[in-house]
């Protein structure tokens, strides 16, 4: 089904994600994004010359949700800072936010820092605490970044 929701009061988001060989850990990353009680969302998904299933799991996701869309590099660049750098210049969101194919965000973690932003518009830039989990999903310990002014 595709993304037909009015959602053009709120500010677009762009989430990257940089995949190479990423099949197996795929679904639950792209399935957190676009689960986020924030529906603004623009999901790009760079594949890096993946040679497993990663580009067709892709394609399938993009064609039940117009959110999400695939750019596929056609020379490998075997560092993910080289393949999120080439999403960059497709975003058209007003926020940008990374997330690692084999990661996932908790269901509100958009909403919370769009609204984090747009209410304090002298904020260039939000984070969130990390929760290390298993294979199974569950905590291992958290690590908390330090508070302070950048």
């Amino acid at each position: 089904m595709k993304n037909k929701e009015n959602t053009n009061s709120m500010p677009l988001v762009s989430v990257v994600m940089a995949c190479y060989n990423s099949e197996a850990y795929l679904r639950p990353a792209i399935d957190s994004v676009l689960g986020q009680t924030y529906r603004n969302i623009e999901l790009v998904i760079v594949d890096d010359c993946s040679s497993d299933n990663t580009v067709s799991l892709i394609r399938e996701y993009a064609a039940r949700d117009d959110r999400v869309r695939l750019i596929q590099r056609t020379e490998r660049g075997g560092r993910p800072a080289i393949t999120k750098n080439t999403a960059l210049e497709h975003l058209k969101g007003k926020y940008v936010c990374f997330l690692d194919h084999d990661d996932y965000y908790d269901l509100d973690k958009i909403a919370v820092q769009v609204a984090l932003l747009e209410a304090h518009p002298e904020c260039i830039a939000a984070f969130h605490d990390v929760d290390l989990v298993n294979a199974e999903g569950r905590a291992e310990n958290m690590r908390r970044p330090k508070r302070g002014a950048a």
